[in-house]
């Protein structure tokens, strides 16, 4: 799963990267289609490499559901980060939506896991969970500090 997951956060960086130099790295319109194929392929086997370990193999749902989440949207933040928005219009439009709800999706797992954490106390409370909560704040923090920052 975790190679899913990589693919689907390194997905946008690539593809941010293709289209920031696809004319100093004579990049074909073939990669770039490429790159959305595989950002399309490894949402479908995250999501049902997820749903499946949740279903079949007892893998936390609060973690499944982290692993849709914060991913892309910390792939999404980092490569606006790195390249910078003035050239990625186009594909900041097509990915706008999908990072939008992710975004949501996981400010609403960081208040699930808040409110998971209240109800069962300390035991809930695990160094796994608290990267996945840094990561959340992270994600969802990001585009206050871009904003602010004078970025995208």
């Amino acid at each position: 799963m975790y190679t899913i997951a990589g693919v689907y956060s390194l997905s946008p960086i690539l593809l941010v990267a293709a289209i920031h130099f696809g004319d100093a790295w004579h990049v074909d319109l073939w990669v770039i289609v490429t790159l959305h194929a595989l950002w399309l392929l490894s949402f479908v086997m995250l999501f049902a490499f997820s749903a499946w370990a949740a279903i079949f193999r007892d893998f936390p749902r609060m973690e499944a559901w982290w692993w849709m989440s914060v991913p892309f949207s910390a792939g999404i933040l980092i490569a606006v980060l790195a390249m910078g928005g003035d050239e990625l219009g186009s594909f900041l439009g097509d990915v706008s939506y999908v990072y939008l709800a992710s975004l949501v999706s996981a400010f609403l797992w960081m208040i699930g896991a808040f409110r998971q954490i209240a109800v069962e106390g300390a035991s809930a409370v695990t160094r796994g969970r608290m990267v996945m909560l840094a990561a959340a704040l992270a994600v969802i923090m990001g585009p206050l500090i871009v904003g602010l920052l004078g970025g995208v």
